[in-house]
């Protein structure tokens, strides 16, 4: 094992970072909201630190991300093409294709079963029924990036390098990312399975992540807006 002390400075403190920083940082900040909520009785500013928590949370482990890609000698570009402009007609396109679908499967659900009828509604959806603050709309714009970049990039290409095929690795990357959404009911679960399929497929033929962020992005800002309008 190579001794720390031989290696540039940075590298042990970005390592440092991303590991023990990703339960230490999250971690405090969720607790300084405990405390805070607990005084408040979860008004504004507590969850603000709550929101806090999950930014600090995704933004590290996208350096994670990166950090596991330098560790294994990788670069960005063997996970994804480069971002070009026409990603943004890819990303309408990909939006139409993903949600259209959706659409038709709630209505569906809607129609035919009482699963909508049973939506939950605890605690946590709750918060982002919020006031839309800074650290809010910091969460809707990193959370497309993180997830995405793990769900589709990192998980698709490494299931491909250990020989999957391409049927078995979409369905398992949606699939994952469908369940732990999971807390919004089981009818939600089956809408988003829809979508990240879709979305699993683009990415598995296309070899690009940036148009599936976008979709992500606005779906994410547009629930974002539309929850804490509607509060």
């Amino acid at each position: 094992m190579r001794d720390a002390s031989t290696r540039p400075r940075h590298d042990v403190y970005a390592e440092l970072l991303v590991t023990v920083g990703l339960f230490a940082i999250p971690a405090t900040l969720n607790a300084v909201y405990a405390h805070v909520a607990s005084e408040l009785r979860y008004g504004t500013v507590g969850i603000g630190w709550l929101f806090a928590s999950r930014v600090a949370q995704e933004l590290l482990l996208i350096g994670l991300f990166f950090y596991v890609l330098r560790a294994n000698r990788e670069r960005l570009a063997d996970f994804t093409k480069p971002a070009q402009w026409g990603d943004v007609p890819r990303t309408v396109g990909l939006l139409l294709a993903s949600w259209l679908p959706y659409i038709l499967v709630m209505a569906a659900l809607w129609s035919w079963t009482p699963l909508l009828d049973r939506i939950p509604r605890p605690h946590n959806m709750e918060l982002f029924r919020s006031r839309l603050s800074l650290p809010y709309l910091a969460l809707l714009l990193v959370n497309p990036f993180c997830e995405e970049l793990w769900m589709r990039a990192f998980l698709q290409t490494r299931l491909g390098q250990l020989g999957w095929r391409a049927p078995l690795i979409v369905l398992t990357s949606a699939s994952a990312q469908a369940a732990y959404h999971l807390y919004q009911g089981i009818a939600f679960v089956a809408g988003y399975a829809v979508v990240a399929g879709v979305l699993a497929v683009y990415y598995q033929r296309a070899r690009r992540v940036w148009p599936v962020i976008g979709v992500h992005l606005i779906a994410d800002l547009s629930a974002g807006i539309a929850y804490s309008t509607l509060r």
